[in-house]
């Protein structure tokens, strides 16, 4: 977000170590919410400079 990105690509599962495929890369469906409200505390924090 601080560099100017229009947005984000998330790869989620409810138990990635089950996924058929790409469960290493996958976010835990439980910490999408987290994630994204630390995203906004950095856009917050920087401003309307972004």
């Amino acid at each position: 977000a601080s560099v100017g990105v229009d947005g984000f690509f998330y790869e989620t599962h409810i138990n990635p170590c089950e996924a058929l495929c790409d469960g290493p890369n996958m976010l835990n469906l439980d910490e999408l919410n987290a994630n994204i409200a630390q995203i906004f505390k950095i856009k917050d924090a920087l401003g309307d400079a972004n």
